[in-house]
């Protein structure tokens, strides 16, 4: 996968694809929900980089502390081992695996809170229920990731 300002290896696209099909997905399915899965992801971390967003690595290791924590007290522990067993890898090795991805999605989220910040001082929503509200942020915002996606005129070489 190539792009105008990034690019991801053979290697990491197969990796997704595989987690994928762990979750359930048909191959097919797998390599498409990959494909749209990273190049919004990298497309928007890209946006958030260029406006002055990182990621804030304290957060992301207190939610990796949070989640794994649920994971101990939670009913279906058998599917997290089952799933560490799938891709041959340790509970720490894992979420150590973990830390680079959400530390680009804490730096997306925190650019999708200043675009919702910025939309709703322009959108006043006067006369829209909360619902409506919030399908016009979320429409606004997927159309700031399909510019952000466009924008770096992605090029699939599998």
């Amino acid at each position: 996968m190539q792009a105008k300002d990034f690019s991801i290896s053979n290697q990491k696209f197969q990796q997704v694809v595989d987690n994928f099909v762990l979750s359930g997905y048909r191959q097919e399915d797998a390599v498409q929900q990959t494909k749209v899965l990273l190049a919004e992801k990298y497309a928007m971390y890209h946006e958030a980089l260029q406006h002055g967003f990182k990621g804030r690595l304290e957060c992301v290791l207190d939610s990796i502390e949070q989640t794994k924590a649920g994971i101990e007290e939670a009913s279906n522990r058998g599917d997290y081992e089952a799933f560490l067993e799938g891709i041959g890898m340790t509970s720490e090795e894992y979420w150590e695996s973990q830390i680079d991805d959400m530390m680009m999605y804490d730096a997306i989220h925190c650019y999708q809170e200043s675009l919702q910040e910025a939309f709703e001082s322009t959108n006043p929503f006067t006369e829209a229920t909360p619902e409506e509200s919030q399908q016009q942020w979320e429409e606004y915002y997927q159309a700031c990731v399909d510019q952000a996606v466009e924008n770096q005129e992605i090029e699939y070489l599998r």
